[in-house]
């Protein structure tokens, strides 16, 4: 049945959120890629650079479908004749990537390690890759077999010492110096991972905090792809070399927005989610491909405004969630598409539905004066095309 408004799902969970960071739903015999490329920081590595629609990010598990019309067959072709298994990643869309259109947001990638791969299908190559590095693109150029060839300098990630002991006590060696105890805590990361923590129970209490890094840098990433920062914030946050900078950035925004997070829909402006609906539903990154080759980040809530919920009967086939059936979920003001609607087959499974929201359908942002198009708008601005 379809509604402006998706009705409320469960808050509780019992359904196990490892299984979809298996990507079972690839349905392909994967062969493991052995061995693993990492470079010091500063090194000039040259690179066959892979342009997505989606922001790569350290840390996080990107599933591919490399179609053999596509540009990227042949790059990735190329890799494995070469029994080689790393190559970079970097925010471009396609139509910029055929023309070598850079912007200062493609340049900085992150390098992406092939762990395993399929060649079932002629038509396909399928991936299942580890994103590891940052890096910043020096040059790129297009090869005779329409590959991109880059340049490229590994980025470092200024990680200080800890300052503060498990208990949150200030280290002995830091005792005195000049400086008091709250000046050494306020560039300590684990100080500031702390209080972030904090802050997301807070904002989003449906947010599994356990399935997060406990490692200061590799949370400063998730952060990025967990929560809700727009674009423009999310690039500055990794194009920030320095640990400290990045997660005091991160804190100052959750703090001074912590009850107003939202997002909203990337054609007409209307709230689509609220931070405080967030919910997790896999512990791994929230990369998913389809069966056409596309990678979608997806966010999942337990709850949408002004949503449209397809009367199309919902579908097992291809769920990224097994134990889930899908249907399309759509904005109720200006009908573009948002993402998906998830229902439990079984009775029993908890929640019995939830909906994953596509990153690229919502800017995220603040609750205040927004502008946002009426329905009315929109059908008129339609019947004069």
């Amino acid at each position: 049945s379809s509604g402006i408004n998706a009705e409320y799902g469960d808050r509780d969970i019992d359904y196990d959120i490892a299984i979809p960071s298996r990507h079972s739903y690839l349905e392909m015999r994967m062969q493991r890629v052995e061995g693993y490329n990492y470079w010091l920081e500063g090194t000039t590595v040259p690179l066959f650079l892979l342009p997505l629609d989606v922001i790569a990010i350290p840390g996080q598990t990107l599933p591919l479908r490399i179609k053999e019309s596509s540009l990227q067959y042949a790059l990735v072709r190329h890799l494995l004749d070469q029994n080689q298994n790393t190559f970079g990643a970097v925010h471009m869309p396609a139509e910029r990537a055929a023309l070598l259109m850079w912007r200062s947001w493609s340049q900085c990638g992150v390098t992406v390690q092939i762990l395993e791969v399929s060649h079932d299908s002629p038509q396909q190559i399928v991936l299942k890759c580890k994103c590891r590095q940052r890096f910043k693109t020096i040059s790129a150029e297009r090869q005779a077999d329409r590959s991109l060839r880059a340049s490229v300098v590994i980025r470092p990630d200024l990680v200080p010492c800890r300052i503060t002991d498990p208990a949150g006590r200030l280290r002995r060696e830091f005792e005195g110096g000049g400086w008091p105890e709250w000046v050494w805590k306020l560039h300590d990361p684990y100080t500031i991972e702390e209080k972030i923590r904090c802050i997301i129970s807070k904002i989003s209490p449906h947010i599994n905090l356990s399935i997060a890094p406990t490692d200061p840098l590799m949370f400063s990433y998730w952060l990025i792809s967990s929560m809700p920062f727009n674009f423009d914030q999310r690039v500055a946050m990794l194009h920030e070399d320095s640990l400290v900078v990045r997660l005091i950035s991160q804190l100052q925004h959750l703090e001074r927005n912590q009850l107003e997070l939202n997002y909203y829909c990337a054609v007409c402006s209307w709230e689509i989610i609220s931070s405080a609906h967030l919910i997790s539903m896999s512990t791994d990154s929230p990369f998913y491909v389809n069966p056409s080759g596309h990678v979608f980040e997806t966010i999942t809530a337990y709850s949408l405004s002004n949503t449209l919920t397809s009367p199309a009967e919902p579908t097992e086939r291809d769920s990224w969630f097994p134990g889930y059936a899908w249907t399309f979920i759509n904005c109720w003001c200006c009908l573009s598409h948002l993402g998906w609607k998830f229902i439990a087959v079984s009775p029993d499974t908890t929640p019995s539905v939830f909906y994953g929201v596509t990153r690229s359908a919502v800017t995220q942002g603040v609750r205040e004066n927004r502008p946002r198009l009426r329905r009315e708008d929109l059908l008129d601005m339609f019947a004069r095309e």
